[in-house]
């Protein structure tokens, strides 16, 4: 390793060719600290400028296609921190959905080729197939309690060691509770919990350390921690990483004519998403305009959707395949929580179906806890509050729309002006990622091989 100025540290290795090389993986035209050797060249070590904070982060599912709010957080973390991301004990099915490992569509937006896989839950060696041929990440099975770790290859010559991180981050209250009873060593005030709706049960929020700081989404969870006395730092960010660094979506044209597309879409249980409702929904639609519906409005119900006539079943997406659904296709999306008062079944996550919202899409909810007024976000033209006891008014509303089509446009884009306002970068994963690295990383000198050593 040759130390070529303060702030930059480069690796040189000989290529089979015998001549250096260096190749810049530059992401989306944006500039990148990610340097690395040339795909012949066996070593394929990353060049760390500048020097960053290290942090782990713990999901149940990565990589996966699935959920936008995920996928963002997680590549906002890989590319502010040098963030390996390790499974605990990965979930292969829920609610009736496969989780498989999608290595290859997410190659080059999460900088995939620049991991290795530790593999340490012998179940898991067929992920080798995505290793670098020179490295063997079977030959890590039973080294951690865990399934596997994706690990930045510049730190491959390292033991592997879960104290070597200055932060740890936790999607989900459940990667806490799974990362704390394998791993009881580690500072409890260098956790983060990012606290969203539905992510574990009560017993798992009690593991949770006094000293490690809670991130929650909903104003009723940041609520739900006071009335706990719980003593733990706070840092509510409101919401959910819907948006890229940078993402913008275009303004949906005018339909003059022609159907109108409602959706629905349930990755993970549907009846507590209300599922039922939309269906009821859908079908006094039809009642009342007698199974016509050539310049009305369709409704489809994307994943894990029950079965109706008048409801037009499509199948689970990738989140790349559904944003070009939202943005082409819907004009309008459903949530429709009935929030029950129990752990954690009474989760609701406002707003939920917020991934069409960012498309242009007028958004139907129950909004049952008050979250659009106390999360502030105070949506107003093509947000309709729905009373489960007055669905007919939800029906009035459609036929307003369909009526009025201008009105509709002009909805869509005041909502989605909002939504992009709201949910923008540097107000989701933004906040998060300076609140870390001003309490933990200070200052970014060299990587010592453990935890950066900040000077006085």
């Amino acid at each position: 390793m040759l130390r070529i100025c303060p702030r930059i540290l480069i690796v040189l290795a000989l290529s089979a060719t015998g001549l250096l090389r260096l190749a810049l993986v530059n992401y989306e035209g944006r500039e990148s600290p990610w340097m690395t050797l040339a795909a012949d060249d066996q070593a394929n070590h990353l060049v760390l400028d500048p020097p960053k904070c290290r942090v782990l982060l713990t999901d149940l599912v990565f990589p996966s296609v699935y959920s936008k709010w995920r996928l963002n957080e997680v590549q906002a973390f890989m590319e502010f921190f040098y963030t390996d991301v390790l499974v605990c004990k990965h979930t292969d099915i829920y609610s009736n959905v496969r989780f498989t490992i999608d290595w290859e569509p997410l190659l080059s937006s999460h900088h995939l080729a620049s991991y290795d896989i530790l593999i340490f839950d012998p179940d898991y060696n067929y992920l080798q197939q995505y290793n670098d041929p020179s490295f063997n990440g079977t030959a890590f099975n039973h080294q951690l309690p865990a399934a596997y770790l994706l690990r930045l290859r510049a730190f491959r010559s390292e033991h592997v060691d879960i104290h070597a991180y200055d932060a740890f981050y936790h999607i989900f209250v459940m990667n806490y509770a799974l990362f704390v009873e394998r791993f009881q060593t580690t500072n409890a005030s260098r956790h983060f919990i990012h606290f969203y709706p539905g992510g574990g049960t009560l017993e798992h929020f009690r593991s949770i350390s006094n000293d490690s700081t809670l991130i929650p989404t909903q104003h009723y969870l940041q609520d739900f921690v006071a009335s706990q006395g719980r003593t733990n730092p706070v840092f509510p960010v409101m919401g959910a990483p819907l948006l890229a660094q940078n993402e913008r979506h275009a303004p949906k044209g005018i339909k003059m004519s022609g159907p109108l597309i409602a959706c629905f879409t349930s990755l993970g249980g549907f009846a507590q998403k209300g599922a039922h409702v939309y269906i009821r929904l859908a079908e006094m639609y039809a009642q009342r305009h007698n199974h016509t519906h050539s310049q009305g409005w369709l409704f489809y119900g994307v994943g894990n959707v029950p079965k109706s006539r008048h409801v037009k079943s499509m199948p689970y997406m990738s989140q790349r395949d559904l944003d070009v659904f939202y943005a082409r296709d819907v004009d309008a999306v459903f949530n429709l929580v009935s929030y029950v008062p129990s752990w954690p079944d009474g989760a609701e996550g406002f707003p939920l179906g917020g991934e069409a919202v960012n498309a242009g899409a007028i958004f139907f909810s129950t909004d049952q806890l008050d979250c659009n007024r106390r999360n502030q976000f105070f949506f107003v033209d093509g947000f309709v509050r729905v009373n489960l006891d007055d669905l007919a008014s939800v029906i009035d509303r459609l036929d307003e729309y369909s009526n009025d089509r201008i009105r509709l446009h002009r909805h869509s884009i005041e909502i989605q002006r909002a939504f992009h306002r709201h949910f923008e970068f540097d107000k989701q994963s933004g906040r998060i990622l300076h609140h870390i690295k001003d309490r933990f990383c200070p200052r970014y000198n060299p990587h010592r091989g453990k935890a950066f050593q900040f000077s006085a």
